[in-house]
């Protein structure tokens, strides 16, 4: 953890996010398309305002937004969504060229801010990380991928510390940041896309088993 928290495992939100190996994801926009231009923005509820602003300036920090400049004419804009996000889960990591950031303007209370990485939400930013994830890491063997979870596999101890360190080394070395609370290192049992692995069987995770057994029975129709 301390050997890749520099890199892999930074998620320092002071200094630019890095960017995914891969070329830039492009905005398509039919030629057809008419421009649409909000210059209000939707009111912030006042007990998320702090949170949003600062939410914005860290964006701003990791370079996944950038402020418009004062007097530069704006094309298209669109008015803030607030979402409550993973910030490591990686789409930011896949730039925008610059000539299709315009298309991302947004206006907010705060201003007017462009994307300069792919954004949350767009309906092409999942396919675009997974897409370059998968390349960057397909020669690497044993393992089991589903978006941006991954689950290695290994039959001793050694081979299980030089796996991920290989893995963290390649995603390090492409521009791929992973989330460090998330990191589980030699385990027998792991959950995994909603199951529990372990060395023998795969069965459902309890908790959402429990969920399901402890689910209070309907008294009425509102409860069904």
């Amino acid at each position: 953890m301390d050997y890749y928290k520099s890199s892999t495992f930074n998620t320092c939100d002071h200094q630019p996010l890095p960017l995914m190996d891969g070329p830039p994801i492009r905005l398509m926009v039919g030629s057809d398309a008419e421009p649409v231009d909000h210059h209000t923005p939707v009111p912030v509820p006042i007990h998320w305002k702090e949170e949003v602003k600062a939410g914005l300036g860290q964006d701003v920090r990791l370079g996944v937004l950038e402020p418009i400049p004062v007097g530069e004419p704006v094309t298209w804009c669109h008015r803030i969504v607030e979402t409550v996000l993973d910030a490591w889960n990686g789409y930011h990591s896949v730039p925008i060229p610059e000539e299709d950031r315009h298309l991302t303007t947004i206006i907010t209370p705060w201003g007017r801010y462009r994307y300069k990485t792919s954004p949350q939400g767009y309906i092409a930013s999942g396919d675009a990380y997974t897409r370059r994830y998968d390349e960057i890491v397909a020669d690497i063997p044993n393992k089991t991928k589903c978006v941006d979870n991954v689950l290695l596999w290994a039959n001793s101890i050694e081979e299980s510390f030089f796996q991920p360190a290989q893995w963290l080394d390649n995603c390090g070395r492409h521009g791929i940041t992973l989330n460090p609370e998330k990191f589980i290192f030699g385990q027998d049992v792991v959950e995994f896309a909603g199951f529990e692995i372990t060395s023998n069987i795969i069965r459902p995770c309890m908790k959402y088993v429990r969920a399901i057994l402890d689910f209070p029975t309907p008294r009425n129709i509102t409860d069904v």
